[in-house]
């Protein structure tokens, strides 16, 4: 099957209302700035010459009363992410770490512009028990553009980026419209609900039919959920995340991140056209999300490898290789059909035979035994989980477990196995104590494992295993535990 979606022609427009910014204040202005009009003390690193320095400067729109500077917490942090970048970029040659409160959402669009390479950074970090959200503040537009004329690198961490809308003919990134050559990296965040009238519901990258864009850079996406984010259902690509269409050159790197429920054109998840750049996605899941073309509701794209991906109960094909080069798959479940040219890098498995398997991969397995989504003990990405009568458990041998821990981040191979799981998800063998009290507060104490203790629902999963005796302590505040292994506990409560 051969499908054609590289280089749309696509008349090129001028995006009304595109600001392209360009600041350049160096270190001796911007003290002058401070002393002139009073805006505090940044806190910038002396480094050597050529050396980046450092700054940490603050966001918070309850309690921030600046409008600029945003040098310490509190009352003298900025009330607007748009006046914390901008702080930010006067500050050039600097890494910058700017930190967002968490409450109240920031109900604004922010533009980003990081003209020097040599040192200039950005981190956008949420901080609090809840990730700051970024919400559109009027009826239509991305929520973070990044200008054309950015080559500096710009983290976003931690944050949800919430109901972006880019209308218009070239509406593209309704979550972040990455018009620029440097790099951004995207890391446990939450992309839900952002939509684009032409390409990328979540995320637009290297796009060389958006009129301005640079066409290149790097796109790092790490531990995030990408959920209900939407294309044009015609002639659009990327539900979440559209990269180097049009003969865009930039890379893109996504691991250990879930994507459901998105919807485009093309590639309901991920749309990846590139005739020379290759891209990977690895440990990560793709569930629910839907293409109207038929043309890869989990992905479409060519110079792309899939590694330790779990694919499943998309609609319009999973996978569609397009022209111009193909998609190479290996450690992965397939639950979907394929098209297009597959190659099969080996220990696949699939529950039908339209992805040209090999002999070291399963084709029509009717025993995947999948799951649904569910947070499977980490606070990050849901997964879905397999069985150990799953086909895909212990299916790659030790020697081709090249990623070494699952999408929760839990090791592969699993504890207790010597070989590894396809798919996003490593299954580890319950070695330690599940503790019910009598309170019907159920805990779980794992053996050997990353996180030595989970929570979870009074009266679900009650299996008590291995456990000689269990008493309250002297004052009832907690639980005392004596394994059949001579191992005591001590666990009080609200501690």
């Amino acid at each position: 099957m051969g499908i054609t979606n590289s280089g749309h022609p696509r008349s090129a427009r001028v995006r009304a209302g595109q600001l392209f910014r360009t600041r350049t204040m160096g270190a001796a202005a911007a003290a002058l700035l401070c002393g002139v009009f009073g805006l505090g003390v940044i806190a910038v690193t002396s480094m050597p010459s050529g050396a980046a320095g450092t700054a940490t400067l603050f966001v918070d729109n309850v309690n921030g009363t600046q409008t600029t500077g945003c040098t310490t917490s509190g009352a003298g942090a900025c009330k607007t992410i748009q006046e914390g970048v901008d702080a930010a970029e006067v500050l050039t040659g600097t890494a910058v770490t700017l930190n967002v409160a968490g409450g109240t959402p920031y109900a604004e669009a922010v533009i980003i512009n990081l003209t020097s390479a040599s040192g200039d950074s950005l981190d956008i970090e949420g901080t609090g028990t809840s990730q700051p959200d970024l919400v559109l503040s009027g009826p239509t537009g991305s929520l973070v553009t990044i200008d054309n004329t950015t080559v500096g690198a710009l983290t976003i961490r931690n944050m949800a980026i919430t109901g972006g809308n880019a209308t218009g003919p070239e509406g593209a990134g309704g979550g972040i419209n990455d018009l620029g050559s440097g790099t951004v990296t995207v890391d446990r965040d939450t992309f839900s609900h952002n939509s684009a009238t032409f390409d990328g519901g979540a995320i637009d990258f290297a796009d060389k039919c958006v009129t301005g864009s640079a066409g290149t850079g790097t796109l790092n996406v790490s531990s995030s959920t990408f959920s209900n984010n939407q294309g044009s259902t015609s002639g659009t690509d990327g539900g979440a995340i559209d990269a180097n269409d049009c003969t865009g050159t930039g890379t893109m790197t996504v691991t250990d991140s879930t994507f459901n429920s998105n919807n485009a054109g093309d590639g309901g998840a991920i749309a990846h056209f590139s005739t020379a750049a290759t891209s990977s996605v690895t440990n990560s899941t793709f569930e629910a999300n839907g293409a109207s073309s038929n043309n890869g509701g989990g992905l479409i794209g060519a110079h792309l490898n899939l590694t330790n991906d779990t694919i499943a109960g998309n609609v319009g094909n999973g996978i569609v290789s397009s022209s111009g080069g193909g998609v190479t798959v290996a450690n992965s479940i397939l639950a979907d059909p394929c098209a297009g040219t597959i190659t099969d890098d080996g220990h696949n498995v699939a529950a039908d035979n339209t992805c040209g398997l090999g002999p070291n991969s399963i084709s029509n397995s009717t025993t995947i035994d999948l799951q649904g989504l569910a947070a499977n003990g980490s606070t990050g990405p849901q997964t879905a989980a397999i069985s150990t009568s799953s086909s895909a458990h212990g299916i790659v041998p030790a020697a081709s477990c090249t990623v070494t821990t699952d999408e929760r981040g839990q090791p592969r191979p699993g504890i207790g196995f010597t070989t590894c799981d396809a798919g996003a998800y490593e299954i580890q063998k319950s070695t330690g104590y599940d503790l019910a009290g009598t309170d019907g507060g159920v805990f779980v104490f794992p053996v050997g494992q990353p996180k030595g203790f989970f929570g979870s629902i009074p009266g679900l999963g009650i299996h008590i295993n291995n456990i000689r005796g269990l008493v309250a302590t002297n004052d009832f505040s907690g639980y005392n535990l004596v394994g059949s292994d001579g191992g005591v506990f001590v666990f009080p409560l609200g501690m």
